[in-house]
Parts: C-alpha cells; structure tokens; sequence
C-alpha cells in the first residue's frame, strides 16, 4: 500500500528501486561537497576521544517555587545523545548543593543505563575541586561527596573538569524543561 491505496508488486518494486536510486544519487552529491571547516571557541561542548562517553550536568534554581531543575546527558564522540534526563527538584538548596545534586544526578543517570562515562563535566569549578580535592565548603555536602565519589568507581569517571554554559548547553537546557512539567523526564 502507498498512502492507502492498494498497489500492483511490480509497480511497488518499480517505485522501491526508483526511491533507492533517488536516495544513492542524494548521497553521492552530498559526499562530494567538501566540508566547510569550523573553527569551535574553547567554550564549546567538547569530544570525548573515540570510543569514551562524557557526562555533562547542570543546574538552574527557580527561588520563587522553592525547587531546581537539574539536566543531565550523556554522549559519545560523535556527539550522539546516549542517555539525557531532566528533574525537578522541590526544596530551598544552598547553591553548592544544588550543584552537588546536579552532578549526583547524572552520574544516577549513568549508572542506571550502565554506561562507562570516562569523563564528567559540571557547571561548577567549586563543585569539581571539592570533589577532587576530597574537601568541600559546606558541612551539608559531605554525604554527597560521598555518593558522588562512589558513583565515580561504579561508572568509571577518570577525568571531572568544569564546563561554560555554552559547553554544556544540552544539560542547560534540560533544566528549563524539569520547570516546565511536575513530572520529570527519562
């Protein structure tokens, strides 16, 4: 059938074969289009090497309704979204807490799909020394800490570094999504 109507085999191969040699002639002119190199501003989203999947988490606090949204996605090197979640949080959080969750979260996020993250980034550089340094500012944070250092060894995180917004623009903008709904997408 071909948009309803019941169709003869040997028109519908006839028309399968020409919708093939219309796809390899679309695919052959784009390969031959020589790609426009681009130069990336180090603010930028940044490749794991091939074969390794990043982590990027972030964070957004909404005062007025006492919650966050937290926004987590996971990526190979090609760029390809594996896993990505968006979560609301209800609650009043010092902002290093809520940075701490956001991580949690994405790490959550990848122990859950068990997938080998060899690289996590966060939209904090307090949130990665503290981690890294085995120290941290806030008492209410350790047990976090802990969760988080835990869920390194599980997942197999060998590399925690900070990002810009503009890096980490996919986790970004999941938090406005974990605003928009009550529930929290998966």
């Amino acid at each position: 059938m071909i948009n309803g109507n019941a169709k003869e085999p040997d028109k519908l191969a006839s028309r399968a074969v020409e919708l093939l040699s219309e796809f390899k002639n679309s695919m052959q002119a784009l390969s031959s289009l020589t790609p426009i190199p681009t130069l990336r501003s180090p603010y930028d989203w940044v490749v794991p090497p091939p074969g390794r999947l990043k982590l990027n988490t972030s964070v957004a606090f909404q005062r007025h309704s006492l919650r966050i949204g937290v926004g987590a996605a996971i990526m190979d090197s090609n760029g390809k979204v594996l896993a990505a979640r968006s979560h609301s949080l209800v609650g009043s959080f010092y902002v290093e807490v809520g940075r701490m969750l956001e991580f949690r979260k994405g790490l959550m996020l990848a122990k859950f799909y068990n997938l080998p993250v060899s690289i996590a980034e966060c939209s904090s550089s307090s949130v990665v020394s503290s981690i890294c340094c085995l120290s941290s500012n806030l008492e209410d944070t350790h047990f976090i800490d802990n969760d988080i250092k835990a869920l390194f060894s599980n997942v197999g995180i060998c590399k925690c570094q900070d990002s810009s917004r503009k890096g980490n623009s996919l986790a970004h903008n999941l938090t406005s999504i974990a605003f928009s709904s009550i529930r929290h997408i998966i």
